[in-house]
């Protein structure tokens, strides 16, 4: 972050800053304003001074905050925020209420634990007309009518927010399309995604790569939603101010990159499984470039879950580019490929698809986390039971997964071993 923004941020005028540093005024404004300046001794003096200084001011003064969502990206920020603020979380799903008021986690992540005691307490519906902030985090899944974010719920609460409390600031945090923030009209709303991953929230929001934060020209309290939004995370993050378009872009062209990248790997990994060749070799021959990086490269049946799926499917209805579109067709080829590998294993065998189990070892779209939506295990057991085969989805009994005749992984795990001859994976580089 540049010295001049971080100033900003943080509500101090270039005197407050000077008297803070003890770095004579026409000093430090060079320092601001001369690009030269920016490895000395004395502008990493400066930055390192103004930084602590408003952690410390800031450190006493409490809000009161509104989560609606206790999703893993609400759930995980209000945790955050409730160590120093009072926070009241809302969510329709009263089993959620019951289990965050008794202090049991609601999402599973490995440090959340560690969190449980902050204070905050949560409801099914609340009054606004108190809250100094209020957070927005619901889910916004894909409306196949629209060919965009059902985005119903956030406009239902923003509007009873505003009937309440017409000038608390709002933060949406939830994944909107690109031109819906502005839309809404109002100066005191604010847009700033999450780049969370399910099992790691609380951890990717105390150590972001960075803080996103679209507002609108006339906003009032950027400061004050600046502050907090960098309360949270114990990094030096970088903070973009944008606007509310370029804050959706980043998000959704993110998400699509990503999709992007597994979907090129898993192109590669088809063709080399088809031309009987070492994937693992070629992978790792192209991973050692730089430019590409090894990471984020280990080959599975497909990307799924909750964000990669309807993000790239909504960007490439903006950006209408052949290379957008041809993501998610690349992602369903994909799992056709492994449908297609085992249905000639199997053909192998001789047997009637009704007498041929298939085992799952879990249907999770991701590795260590519960979540099976949109997930290409899970679709590909539809496509299995829809051409007449048996599946079994692992469940615990071990005796049962070891009489499928085979079983897709798509993340291996030490506890297949016994059954390593009949598993079925594309993790080149167990990753767990």
């Amino acid at each position: 972050m540049e010295l001049k923004l971080l100033r900003e941020s943080k509500g101090l005028t270039q005197i407050e800053a000077s008297k803070i540093t003890s770095i004579p005024l026409r000093t430090y404004k060079r320092l601001e304003n001369d690009s030269k300046y920016k490895s000395s001794d004395k502008y990493l003096k400066a930055f390192k001074l103004i930084n602590n200084f408003v952690i410390k001011s800031e450190s006493n003064k409490k809000y009161k905050i509104a989560v609606i969502g206790m999703g893993f990206v609400g759930y995980s920020l209000g945790l955050l925020l409730s160590q120093n603020h009072l926070v009241t979380f809302i969510d329709i799903d009263q089993n959620k209420v019951t289990l965050a008021n008794k202090k049991i986690e609601v999402i599973d992540d490995r440090d959340i634990k560690d969190y449980l005691s902050g204070n905050y307490f949560a409801v099914k519906s609340t009054d606004y007309s108190n809250y100094d902030v209020v957070f927005i985090a619901l889910p916004t899944n894909y409306d196949e009518h629209s060919k965009t974010f059902d985005t119903k719920d956030i406009i239902l609460e923003i509007n009873k927010i505003r009937s309440q409390n017409k000038d608390c600031p709002i933060v949406i945090k939830s994944t909107v399309d690109i031109g819906f923030t502005n839309s809404l009209n109002d100066s005191n709303i604010f847009y700033s995604p999450e780049f969370l991953k399910e099992g790691t929230a609380i951890k990717d929001s105390l150590y972001p790569d960075r803080i996103i934060l679209g507002i609108n020209s006339k906003a009032s309290k950027t400061k004050q939603i600046v502050k907090l939004l960098k309360s949270v995370c114990v990094n030096n993050a970088p903070i973009l101010l944008m606007s509310y378009q370029e804050a959706e872009a980043v998000k959704l062209f993110s998400n699509s990159y990503l999709a992007l990248r597994v979907a090129f790997f898993n192109e590669i990994d088809s063709f080399v499984e088809d031309h009987n060749l070492d994937s693992k070799n070629v992978i790792l021959g192209m991973s050692l470039d730089k430019r590409i990086g090894d990471y984020y490269n280990n080959p599975s049946f497909g990307f799924g879950g909750y964000c990669l799926p309807k993000d790239t499917v909504v960007a490439a209805k903006n950006v209408d580019s052949d290379v957008f579109n041809s993501i998610s067709e690349s992602n369903n080829r994909r799992i056709n490929h492994v449908f297609q590998k085992i249905v000639e294993i199997l053909l192998l065998k001789n047997e009637k698809k009704e007498e041929i189990t298939i085992g799952f070892y879990n249907l999770n779209a991701k590795q260590g986390v519960k979540n099976s939506r949109s997930s290409s295990s899970a679709i590909l057991k539809e496509m299995f039971e829809k051409e007449g085969y048996n599946t079994y989805v692992y469940d615990g009994d071990f005796n049962k997964l070891e009489n499928c005749d085979i079983v897709l992984s798509n993340r291996l795990s030490k506890e297949l071993e016994p059954i390593k001859d009949k598993v079925y994976s594309r993790d080149l580089f167990k990753l767990n």
